[in-house]
């Protein structure tokens, strides 16, 4: 049995942790602030939060085109050019290569004749009637990154496409594409739109009209009607002339 008087390493004295007087408090507090900034409990300070500005969508429209062509000349805007009759079939030029089509056929072109347009012509060859020839078709007008705003129709001679048709689905609180309009929700009264002059709520099958430019080469005079109403978006048909300045 070890008696009371024999002294151990220490000297018979109790060991301490954080030695004598009030700093071992200090040197707790540090301990523990070191630790819980390591686990990510004290942040650094930081600035207000930075709302990213929304990237424009695509705004995509479907016009009916009909090329109507004396031999020697070209869609406007496209190199799409009808040479004349040939034994071969009907003589057309395709971005400059030579070509021979039958009634039927395709006569096709897709690109961009202006800067933030781009055009894809798909017509089929009508024929060639009393030395004009016909091709009937579509054409599908895209501008991947439209800056809508409020503008009246320039001085040129811009490609017009009239009876162009868009359909645009909409979140809420997200902008309308090619329009300076924003959808904010469905209410009692309707649609509810942000930007509008004037009584901002729509119902079903309401109209909602927009002039102005797209692109400082692309103007657009369009009327919009409301196909669908829901909380969380809407949908709108549209109907317009789109110019495009080359």
């Amino acid at each position: 049995m070890i008696g009371s008087g024999v002294r151990t390493n220490l000297g018979g004295r109790r060991p301490q942790l954080f030695g004598r007087g009030p700093g071992w408090v200090a040197t707790l507090l540090l301990a523990a602030g070191l630790l819980a900034a390591c686990s990510g409990g004290i942040g650094l300070p930081t600035g207000p939060a930075v709302t990213p500005t929304p990237t424009p969508r695509p705004v995509t429209f479907s016009a009916p085109y009909r090329a109507v062509l004396h031999a020697g000349e070209s869609v406007p805007g496209a190199p799409l050019m009808y040479v004349g009759p040939d034994d071969r079939g009907i003589h057309v030029r395709i971005e400059g290569q030579d070509a021979y089509k039958k009634v039927g056929d395709s006569f096709n072109w897709r690109g961009s004749p202006a800067v933030g347009v781009e055009l894809d012509y798909r017509l089929r060859v009508i024929g060639v009637v009393l030395d004009v020839f016909q091709a009937w078709g579509n054409v599908e007008i895209v501008v991947p990154d439209p800056h809508p705003a409020v503008a009246d129709l320039r001085d040129g001679d811009p490609l017009v496409f009239p009876m162009a048709v868009t359909t645009l689905e909409v979140a809420k609180g997200q902008p309308v594409p090619g329009t300076t309009y924003s959808y904010l929700g469905k209410t009692d009264s309707g649609a509810e739109f942000g930007g509008v002059e004037g009584y901002p709520y729509r119902q079903l099958a309401d109209s909602l009209t927009w002039k102005g430019q797209l692109r400082t080469n692309v103007h657009v005079d369009l009327t919009l009607r409301v196909s669908s109403i829901r909380e969380d978006r809407v949908t709108l048909v549209g109907t317009g002339t789109v110019s495009v300045f080359p």
